[in-house]
């Protein structure tokens, strides 16, 4: 072990210490005098009768072992979680002595779950299930706008798909709208016993088509 050094190191540090730290002062100073009776007795010849006085050297060690583990010990206290500062207590009201220490009806289990199916078996409860949209609204102006710029126009029951079922009108229907709000789609109607027909634009009022029977016809605009 380098004593002189770190007793040299020692008294440089203590001649530099302020007035105000002052008091650190005494702890430097013994740290200093036992490294220097350690190194005396180093230096000087060993008696051949033992005395009854503790190595200063081992005294020492002992301290720095003492040391090193309150220092590992702190380590793992600081890494514990702390409250406050990692976990934080919930802030809630508890309930009063007379509900918590209120009695429950003494019912078996038994009747406890049968009370349950047979309210899952009501109509009220039964399970509702929603069938997701197998035609796509996208698909369907994609199909309607390839038949008629194809075919010029078309009958909008010709445009519909039988597999596709009351939900592909309906999706047809809205797509038909959606083109004609694209100003993409016009409504050709015919009169009855007439073989003239008519373009409606867009913004025509159907509410001024004559309410007799009619084919709806589609038109390609664009």
């Amino acid at each position: 072990m380098p004593i002189l050094p770190i007793t040299e190191q020692y008294l440089a540090y203590i001649s530099e210490l302020d007035t105000e730290h002052f008091e650190l002062a005494g702890d430097y100073l013994l740290m200093a005098s036992t490294l220097i009776a350690i190194k005396t007795e180093l230096l000087l010849p060993t008696p051949d009768t033992p005395t009854d006085e503790r190595d200063p050297k081992a005294e020492l060690i002992e301290r720095l072992e003492e040391y090193a583990q309150i220092k590992a010990a702190s380590q793992r206290l600081d890494n514990l979680i702390r409250l406050e500062r990692d976990v934080f207590l919930a802030m809630v009201s508890m309930p009063s002595q007379d509900v918590m220490n209120a009695e429950l009806p003494n019912y078996s289990p038994t009747l406890l779950i049968d009370s349950l199916f047979k309210m899952q078996l009501q109509p009220d409860y039964q399970m509702h299930t929603i069938k997701t949209d197998i035609v796509p609204l996208s698909d369907r102006i994609a199909s309607i706008s390839r038949q008629l710029s194809t075919d010029g126009a078309r009958s909008f029951y010709e445009l519909l798909d039988k597999a596709q079922g009351k939900i592909g009108v309906v999706v047809s229907f809205v797509a038909v709208l959606e083109l004609i709000k694209r100003q993409l789609v016009g409504v050709v109607y015919t009169e009855p016993n007439n073989d003239a027909s008519t373009l409606m634009k867009y913004d025509t009022d159907p509410s001024d088509i004559d309410n007799q029977s009619q084919e709806l016809t589609l038109q390609w605009l664009a």
